[in-house]
């Protein structure tokens, strides 16, 4: 697994970022509020499209302006950005393909359903699809390339949209895909089923007697078409990938529409043929040169976020979330697991115009979101450094949870998420906050940052000295107590000291404040 996904020049990059809505991307004017967003959160990045519809209306004739505005608006707003290709395939159909690619089906082949319905969503065993898709793409690429080579404010590129097919069924069912379907499965297939441990893929093809010759159903079975349809779309995905490579080494993206939802049927509640959890290892194998599949979490509950998390961090993939809630408060919990917990590469909030309303104020649905983005915000430069060292820790209040602890070999470290105290900018006895949430942070020894919402950290070394039980922090030994934030270089930037008061009775933390640092006396 990759330890570093993103960098800035040389330096590891973590990027904090929105992503805009679909439609936003048509004209420079819709993307006021987007980019207003951005200002107000402080993010380092934008994710934005580029749709094949727009960027080549006629064939062969290619359009930049768009790209040309986005690269204007992000030296302005002194941001990073990761073009989102809309090629072939977004959530699983191929509404953003060119009008001379939909008004011409006998050249360019649609998927065709069990029933014999012809759909809107190109076919991944059409020669002529790949090779369109791919020259619009290759040309946005190289146009990216020679124009980031001196700003270097393009880290990345997502190629296609939650690819994949939604057609009612796993598979493609035209005559080219059926003639390959029914033919010998592949050598490149067989190869990799053989000696690769690929989970439930390596399940099912040892049920069916770990056969080394045969059609796609002799040796899968009932799960052969979604099998097939990962090896068309995730080949097909390659050869883009690996043809940008000559010309760029940005990091080359794929997002995922998650599994485990519904019945949990391909082509019906996620896209066939998609790196789906079940098939990750499976469709990494056929497209080595994408760098990350990122996931799209927009679970809302505890349990299947976390799975979600740890089945995309498996195979060599690190975990990176292109998309997540905007729009819902179980977000600003569940953002710090990813960082905290499962040390996420990257993390984006969909959809940032819709955070506010008609009049321009935040939506109570994303207050508490963007006061989680805004803490994580004043931490966003060294995110890698903690997060490759694994001194980060996830800190959320669950359910009727009055604090967390952290037991490390010489330090105790409870974490409380009822308290009152704070000072007189947040009233002192009055203070409100929502439910805890954060991360803590350590240095060295005796240095420690926290970041968050509604939290309340005291630290105990494990060293004899004197603690009351009462006021624990009244004896605790802190050389100082920071607020403050880390420059794009990385650079501790102290903007208030606490004493007194407002140390004595823990180190609270609220996303206002941005970072707290915590530097503890040397024990000797």
């Amino acid at each position: 697994m990759n330890d570093v996904l993103f960098r800035d020049g040389e330096t590891p990059f973590f990027p904090l970022g929105l992503q805009c809505c679909n439609s936003s991307a048509f004209n420079a004017s819709e993307m006021k509020a987007f980019w207003d967003s951005v200002a107000f959160t402080g993010v380092n990045t934008v994710e934005i499209p580029v749709y094949w519809e727009t960027f080549e209306p006629e064939q062969n004739l290619f359009c930049y302006e768009f790209v040309d505005e986005c690269l204007r608006q992000a030296d302005l707003y002194d941001v990073k950005v990761i073009f989102l290709w809309f090629g072939s395939w977004k959530n699983g159909t191929s509404k953003y393909a060119p009008t001379w690619i939909k008004e011409n089906p006998g050249k360019y082949k649609r998927v065709v359903t069990y029933e014999g319905i012809v759909t809107n969503i190109l076919s991944p065993y059409c020669r002529e699809n790949l090779e369109a898709d791919k020259a619009a793409f290759l040309k946005l690429v190289q146009y990216i390339e020679q124009n980031n080579r001196k700003k270097n404010r393009v880290i990345g590129i997502q190629i296609e949209n939650e690819p994949g097919m939604m057609m009612r069924g796993d598979r493609d069912c035209g005559p080219i895909a059926e003639t390959l379907f029914q033919e010998e499965v592949p050598d490149e297939v067989k190869s990799v089923v053989f000696h690769h441990e690929l989970g439930e893929v390596t399940d099912i093809w040892k049920e069916k007697g770990a056969l080394t010759d045969g059609c796609w159903t002799d040796l899968f079975g009932e799960k052969a078409g979604e099998y097939f349809s990962v090896f068309g779309i995730a080949s097909y995905i390659q050869e883009l990938a690996a043809e940008a490579k000559k010309i760029t080494d940005l990091t080359m993206i794929v997002n995922v529409w998650t599994d485990n939802v519904g019945w949990d049927e391909p082509g019906v509640d996620y896209p066939a043929g998609g790196p789906v959890s079940k098939v990750l290892g499976l469709w990494k194998m056929f497209a080595p040169d994408v760098d990350v599949v990122g996931l799209d979490n927009y679970k809302l509950d505890r349990e299947g976020y976390l799975q979600d998390c740890q089945r995309y961090s498996k195979y060599g993939n690190p975990l990176f979330l292109p998309e997540s809630h905007a729009w819902d408060e179980a977000n600003s919990q569940t953002m710090f697991w990813a960082v905290g917990r499962y040390k996420a590469k990257g993390l984006f909030l969909f959809g940032p115009e819709a955070m506010y309303s008609d009049t321009g104020e935040i939506k109570p649905c994303s207050a508490e979101i963007i006061k989680s983005i805004k803490a994580l915000v004043s931490i966003q430069s060294v995110l890698p450094h903690f997060i490759n060292s694994g001194g980060i820790w996830a800190v959320v209040q669950e359910d009727k949870m009055t604090e967390q602890k952290i037991c490390q070999g010489d330090a105790y470290i409870r974490i409380f998420f009822e308290f009152e105290r704070t000072d007189y900018h947040h009233g002192y006895f009055g203070t409100k906050h929502g439910k805890g949430r954060g991360l803590l942070l350590r240095e060295n020894a005796n240095t420690y940052y926290a970041v968050g919402e509604g939290i309340n950290i005291s630290i105990r070394q494990n060293s004899g000295i004197l603690y009351s039980r009462q006021r624990m922090d009244k004896y605790i030994g802190y050389k100082k107590v920071e607020e403050g934030y880390f420059d794009k270089q990385g650079r501790w930037i102290c903007t208030r000291r606490r004493n007194g008061d407002e140390s004595d009775y823990g180190i609270w933390g609220t996303s206002d404040v941005g970072a707290v640092k915590i530097e503890l006396e040397e024990v000797k």
